[in-house]
């Protein structure tokens, strides 16, 4: 009986070790490339992402700029046009 109990023990610590090694390999992530541990590699990422933020924004501001200057050549034509009339005014006068 004694040797039962003991073949039941081992067997329960075997299957203990069985779970804690799948736990284990379970916490272990996936293999990550060599070149992904590589510090310049990480620049370039970081820069390439940079770039990619800078590049919107200074499509933003050229369109803004566009829609600004578009505006601004509205407003000197109404001004030429004010200013046209009050030559006429004056020249009436």
């Amino acid at each position: 009986m004694a040797g039962r109990k003991r073949a039941k023990h081992t067997e329960l610590s075997t299957d203990v070790e069985g779970e804690e090694e799948e736990d284990i390999l379970e916490l272990i992530s996936a293999p990550v490339p060599l070149c992904q541990h590589s510090q310049f590699d990480q620049l370039v990422k970081h820069f390439d992402r940079w770039e990619t933020r800078f590049e919107s924004y200074i499509t933003k501001q050229q369109q803004h700029h566009a829609y600004d200057m578009d505006r601004f050549e509205e407003f000197v034509g109404q001004q030429q046009q004010h200013i046209a009339r009050f030559d006429d005014y004056v020249a009436q006068q």
